[in-house]
């Protein structure tokens, strides 16, 4: 967002407005207005923004979003679709989502078409184990899971006055993943489950047609085998899901210039939804030994701080 509102052009107006986020992956009152990573179908007071990965990961070997997608880019210049395995690739812990994730496992084990494993961080071969986002851009197919489920125990990132998490279904996992974007970054069809969880731009996902971009398939991965070999039958239809993918997500939807059109109107419309005029000073009366002759006094004092300083 602070990018976005330093790179307004001077026609775009940036309104005042106030307004209440929540950095966990699933708040803990859905209910209430706020602005959220990812919602599900029925938390309809929770505004879309994008997650932090849209800035950056805190990990250099990661680092930022545009940062991959140029690496993605650079390694799909010297492999390109031609040379791609043409395997279903996925790592992931079975932990986050246990259920979900470990349906993937068994739909897909011991299948000519399959790489899927999962990580095990105590494991003395996990870096043979581990794929990067590029490293995944080698395989033809990208196989994805949503997230953490909520008997998994997450330590909030700072003090939380409400610590009450919502009880989740198992197999649906107590939030997105945010690995997603990054699979949509290779030029590689992206097999997922039906998603429980939408993040701001999911509207764009198109499963049938001629703008088909992702494959989907059932939440138990039922139909994974047929799925990937109707993709492994059609090899001109499983590179045109991937060209629509590149087209809409990393050429287009999962830029900077994007993320920045998203913010300024989400800052738009949720002015048009503010009942108030929000107002960076307040008065603040002090005792009457501050004022002449005995009288109690008003002062101006910032309700807030700048960015820069809150950060």
């Amino acid at each position: 967002m602070y990018r976005s509102v330093l790179s307004a052009p001077l026609s775009v107006d940036i309104p005042n407005i106030e307004f209440v986020f929540s950095v966990e992956d699933l708040p803990a009152q859905p209910t209430k207005p706020m602005w959220s990573l990812a919602r599900r179908v029925q938390d309809h007071n929770l505004w879309l923004i994008p997650d932090f990965g849209f800035w950056s990961w805190d990990m250099p070997a990661l680092g930022t979003l545009d940062e991959v997608a140029i690496e993605a880019v650079q390694r799909e210049s010297v492999e390109p679709w031609d040379q791609k395995m043409e395997k279903l690739v996925w790592r992931g812990k079975i932990t986050f989502a246990p259920k979900l994730r470990r349906a993937l496992l068994d739909a897909a084990k011991g299948k000519p078409w399959s790489d899927v494993g999962q990580l095990k961080w105590t494991d003395p071969n996990f870096k043979e184990q581990f794929l990067g986002p590029v490293d995944q851009c080698n395989y033809m197919f990208i196989a994805h899971a949503e997230g953490m489920s909520h008997d998994t125990e997450l330590q909030p990132l700072r003090p939380q006055k409400q610590s009450t998490l919502m009880e989740t279904d198992a197999s649906q996992g107590r939030s997105y993943s945010g690995s997603l974007k990054y699979r949509q970054l290779c030029r590689s069809v992206i097999v997922s489950h039906k998603l429980q969880w939408i993040q701001h731009y999911h509207y764009l996902f198109r499963n049938n047609g001629t703008n088909q971009n992702f494959v989907e398939v059932e939440r138990d991965f039922s139909d994974l085998s047929a799925a990937m070999e109707d993709l492994l039958d059609h090899p001109e239809k499983a590179k045109r899901i991937a060209d629509n993918s590149v087209a809409v997500f990393r050429e287009r939807y999962l830029t900077q210039a994007a993320e920045a059109c998203y913010w300024r109107r989400l800052i738009s419309r949720w002015k048009d939804v503010l009942a108030f005029e929000p107002m960076l000073y307040e008065g603040v009366e002090l005792g009457a030994e501050s004022g002449k002759d005995g009288k109690r006094v008003k002062r101006e004092q910032k309700r807030g701080v700048r960015y820069e300083t809150f950060m």
